[in-house]
């Protein structure tokens, strides 16, 4: 809060009283107690939640008058109502969205919310082992949606198509207006990152023209956000090769509406759209690798993206995920798997991948052509991951200097050691 508007506060209650006690504390001062005092603590979650859980919030809040009144200025809000599943066994299988039966208790604590926490800036949504339906997950929105100054909305486990549409509504209604990042993963919703169910087809496809209904209305930086960040790009695959051409004219309608390229590490959200990462898919279609291939060429000449630029989630530069997911290949065409000791049988005939190979060889000459690098000396990775890098990235400089298209410049930088993978 404002240190002038915490002082002045301050003077005010001293004035009213010889002592200062915890309730006689301006609110704001008092709700800053209570955002950090009772921080969500996942008991699954990797890392800690620095926010607050709401029912916590609201049992302390109700001990007095100052405390309820301190609510509004509480800043940051984790919605986990499917914490009480650990306790609750049989209110729904791993998996599987809520029952109906808790419509009534989820839409009592979204309305509670949004009357007394008037000042949230960032809420995340999660929720363990089970999805939100969609009668629930249009309930949360809602209540994201009543915080006029909410600046990071941040979606888990709400049912995707609900979590579009009813976004979309209220960003056509004037809500959402001071969003500055909106983060779907969308990964609880299992209808939606199950790809190799049938059944779910129809779900995804739906899905997908919600999303793309969502960023129609968006403005253009939280649009970028989610065509390459989040469950939107897992589902490109349903449709023909044209979609890819929709996904790159969509991007670029975006970016001549005004989104930012140039502040943001871009060219790592686009390396993680189209990288390698899954290692049964073998070849990708050649659209999408075209339209991989000229977005990132495009940003680099024409619109000056940093081809060093570091990725905030894996700290890594867009150079080492695209040799990474190159070793990703190479390692499906050998008789065993090189990050373990097993033997198998390779999944792929190198001749089946070779048009993934020219791909790669030629995104690696475009990066280093711009002056991309990738260097041991960036990387001190303490996990035991690192072994599984080095034993892949060993054989990557070879493999990559004996390919007959193996330019000058990555010879060069082959030999300079920035092509570092491990």
């Amino acid at each position: 809060m404002d240190q002038a508007l915490l002082q002045q506060r301050l003077r005010e209650a001293r004035a009213g009283q010889r002592s200062t006690t915890c309730a006689s504390l301006p609110p704001e001062l008092l709700g800053s107690i209570v955002e950090y005092a009772i921080p969500y603590n996942h008991r699954i979650a990797a890392a800690a939640w620095g926010g607050s859980w709401l029912g916590s919030l609201l049992r302390l809040g109700c001990t007095s008058s100052s405390f309820l009144e301190s609510l509004k200025y509480v800043g940051r809000l984790e919605i986990d109502l499917l914490a009480r599943r650990w306790r609750s066994p049989g209110i729904g299988d791993y998996g599987s969205m809520l029952p109906a039966r808790c419509d009534a208790y989820i839409g009592r604590w979204c309305s509670i919310a949004s009357r007394r926490l008037r000042h949230v800036r960032v809420v995340h949504e999660c929720g363990g082992c089970n999805c939100f339906n969609p009668v629930q997950t249009k309930l949360i929105v809602e209540c994201a949606a009543s915080f006029p100054s909410l600046e990071l909305f941040q979606v888990d486990n709400c049912e995707l198509v609900t979590t579009c549409m009813t976004i979309a509504a209220n960003v056509r209604a004037g809500r959402f207006s001071n969003l500055r990042r909106l983060d779907i993963d969308g990964h609880g919703d299992l209808c939606i990152t199950e790809r190799d169910i049938p059944s779910t087809f129809n779900v995804r496809r739906i899905a997908k023209l919600a999303f793309e209904e969502l960023i129609s209305v968006l403005p253009p930086d939280l649009g970028i956000d989610l065509l390459v960040k989040g469950v939107y790009s897992d589902l490109m695959e349903i449709g023909d090769e044209d979609t890819w051409d929709l996904w790159a004219s969509t991007f670029w309608d975006l970016v001549a509406k005004g989104a930012d390229v140039r502040s943001r590490p871009i060219l790592g959200d686009v390396v993680r759209v189209h990288e390698f990462r899954n290692g049964t898919e073998g070849n990708r279609p050649p659209k999408q690798l075209d339209a991989f291939y000229s977005t990132v060429e495009q940003l680099l000449t024409v619109h000056g993206a940093d081809p060093n630029s570091l990725d905030p989630v894996r700290r890594r530069r867009p150079l080492w995920m695209i040799l990474g997911s190159l070793a990703d290949a190479i390692a499906l065409t050998r008789p065993g798997d090189d990050s373990d000791e097993s033997d198998h049988d390779p999944e792929f005939d190198a001749e089946e991948l070779e048009p993934l190979f020219r791909h790669f060889m030629r995104t690696i000459d475009l990066f280093v052509r711009h002056g991309a690098k990738s260097s041991r000396a960036e990387f001190e990775d303490p996990s035991p991951s690192r072994f599984y890098f080095a034993r892949r990235g060993a054989l990557l400089c070879p493999w990559i200097l004996a390919r007959t298209d193996c330019t000058p410049r990555v010879r060069d930088a082959a030999n300079r050691a920035e092509l570092f993978y491990g």
